[in-house]
């Protein structure tokens, strides 16, 4: 699930519904998203996962693994920019 909501911020989907539809439509999106076969989950399971786990914690964990990423790449955020500091 996780997954599939940080595919849906690197693709600028505007919504989960929008969201669920690429999932159905586009095999390239289920594998990203680690999908296995045509079965993805509708748009209120994530609605669900969200409320949950909460907003606040799932910004939380996109923060953590940019943040991630970025030490690993080399980079760094200044301003909301990418810039490469290697």
């Amino acid at each position: 699930m996780l997954l599939a909501l940080m595919f849906m911020r690197f693709e600028a989907i505007p919504s989960v519904r929008k969201l669920c539809r690429r999932l159905e439509r586009r095999q390239y999106a289920r594998d990203i998203c680690e999908f296995v076969g045509d079965m993805t989950p509708r748009h209120n399971t994530f609605s669900l996962f969200i409320t949950r786990a909460g907003p606040e914690t799932i910004e939380g964990l996109f923060e953590e693994v940019r943040g991630q990423g970025l030490s690993a790449s080399g980079l760094r955020a200044t301003r909301g920019w990418w810039v490469s500091i290697g």
